[in-house]
């Protein structure tokens, strides 16, 4: 059995369940945060930093999307018929997982932008400090 089928076997206790919200509570200040301060980071190594921060928090949510929906695959279908769910638990494992899908193709992104940061500072004209080192 792999560990996400283990995970999905263990029923939530109501402490996952307020962790679970709460965490989904600090992530939502924590983008605030970076809203916040967005517009003020002008340091390449900064924004280089902040990106790739943000690059791992996607996979994570991504992640998390994903166990939530096979989650609610495993436990909540119709007990008389097992291959069919209820309709709001199908509803919700779709948008859970069209969730995760976006979030993978938010982490792709940071990547490229990454990559592509680190070409902009290597093609960099030298500045007067650094001809001075040079």
């Amino acid at each position: 059995m792999t560990s996400m089928q283990s995970m999905i076997r263990e029923r939530s206790t109501p402490d996952d369940q307020q962790r679970l919200k709460a965490g989904a509570h600090e992530l939502q200040r924590a983008a605030g945060k970076v809203l916040k301060h967005a517009r003020a980071a002008e340091d390449l190594q900064a924004l280089g930093v902040a990106l790739a921060h943000i690059e791992e928090a996607l996979d994570r949510l991504s992640v998390g999307m994903l166990q939530a929906a096979a989650a609610v695959t495993e436990g909540h279908g119709d007990s008389a018929d097992d291959s069919r769910m209820e309709p709001s638990a199908e509803a919700l494992g779709f948008h859970l997982r069209l969730t995760a899908e976006r979030l993978r193709e938010a982490q792709l992104a940071c990547q490229s932008s990454r990559f592509w940061r680190w070409r902009m500072i290597a093609s960099a004209p030298l500045t007067a400090a650094a001809r001075a080192l040079a």
